[in-house]
């Protein structure tokens, strides 16, 4: 959720890594200043907006700043509770969606996106062909999309 607020607000991929992980380590640093029972959302997203503020200061002493403050402004209230919530809600169908696929799927699944693992890699320890597993990986989306769309549509009533 902090990534897609980040994004919203930082054009450039590299800055958006480096404005996440310096608002993870400010949230590590400031952990004992949440009060549990509180948003942890709303503290956390207010802290990134912090460390999107200070990158887009470095930008503009770089000169390289790409958004003017209102857009930005703009784009943060943009960015808001239902948003996050609706991020959630779509990672528990995914969730739901990978729990119903195959093993070797799911294994295909996790080799390609959580270990990053190359697939001329893969393919060797898998006995498929690099081509067979690109294949593979383009219905297993279909179908994930599929699963996750379905999902989305029953829990809103839209059936």
């Amino acid at each position: 959720m902090l990534r897609g607020y980040i994004r919203t607000l930082v054009p450039q991929e590299a800055d958006i890594r480096d404005v996440l992980q310096n608002t993870n380590l400010a949230l590590w640093e400031r952990r004992e200043t949440f009060e549990p029972g509180t948003n942890f959302k709303a503290w956390s997203f207010a802290i990134a907006r912090f460390r999107v503020m200070e990158h887009r200061k470095k930008l503009l002493r770089e000169h390289k700043l790409v958004f003017s403050s209102e857009l930005m402004e703009m784009l943060g209230d943009a960015w808001n509770e239902r948003d996050a919530d609706m991020v959630e809600t779509e990672l528990r169908a995914l969730e739901e969606c990978l729990d119903g696929l195959r093993k070797k799927d799911r294994d295909l699944i996790a080799a390609r996106y959580e270990t990053k693992t190359p697939l001329a890699e893969y393919a060797k320890t898998d006995g498929r062909s690099e081509p067979s597993l690109r294949v593979a990986l383009n219905r297993l989306r279909g179908i994930l999309r599929q699963c996750i769309d379905s999902k989305l549509s029953g829990e809103r009533g839209i059936a």
